[in-house]
C-alpha cells in the first residue's frame, strides 16, 4: 500500500505542479498509464490469487474419493485439501494455503501470483517502466518549457 501511496503521490505532483497548456501527448500518456498501473496493482494485490473453493476441505469431499480414485488427485498433507490433478494445486509456505496454478510467492504483493491475479501482475509490472519513462518525458519538457519562460521574461524585463 505504501508504493500505491507513492505512485500516487508522484502523479499528483506532476499533475497539479508540472502541466501546462503545452505537450498534451505527453500529459495524456502519463494519464494512461497512471491508470493502467495504479489500477491494475490494486487489483493484483485485492484479488484471490485462486484458493480452491471450500468444498475441496470438506469431509463429505474427501470421504467420498475411493481408492482406486485416488490417482486422479492431489493431496496436500499441510492443508488436508484433495483435489483433481486438472487443478495443479500447489502448496504456498509464505502464505499457508494451497494455489491453483501457482507462478510465484510476491512479496512487494503479500501475496501469491498465480490463476486469478497473474494478467494483472504482469500487466503492472510491464506499466512500471512506460510510467517511469513518462513521468521522466513530463518533467524534461517542464525544464525545457521553463527555461522557454525565464527566456521569454529576460528579453522582455531588459526591453522595458
Amino acid at each position: 500500500m505504501l508504493y500505491l501511496l507513492f505512485v500516487l503521490s508522484l502523479y499528483l505532483l506532476i499533475r497539479y505542479t508540472i502541466y501546462n497548456n503545452n505537450f498534451r501527448w505527453i500529459k495524456i500518456t502519463q494519464n494512461i498509464m497512471f491508470v493502467i498501473h495504479f489500477f491494475s496493482f490494486l487489483l493484483a494485490v485485492i484479488a484471490n490469487p485462486g484458493i480452491p473453493d471450500r468444498k475441496y476441505y470438506s469431509k463429505n469431499y474427501i470421504d467420498k474419493i475411493t481408492e482406486e480414485d485416488e490417482s486422479l488427485y492431489d493431496k496436500c498433507d499441510i492443508c488436508n485439501i484433495i483435489t483433481p490433478k486438472e487443478l495443479n494445486v500447489s502448496h504456498c509456505y509464505y502464505c499457508d494455503v494451497c494455489v491453483v496454478d501457482q507462478d510465484h510467492h510476491c512479496t512487494c504483493l503479500g501475496k501469491c501470483v498465480a490463476k486469478n491475479n497473474c494478467i494483472l501482475f504482469y500487466v503492472s509490472i510491464v506499466s512500471i517502466p512506460i510510467y517511469a519513462v513518462t513521468c521522466f518525458i513530463t518533467l524534461i519538457t517542464y525544464v525545457i518549457y521553463l527555461d522557454e519562460i525565464h527566456r521569454e521574461k529576460r528579453k522582455y524585463g531588459r526591453k522595458i
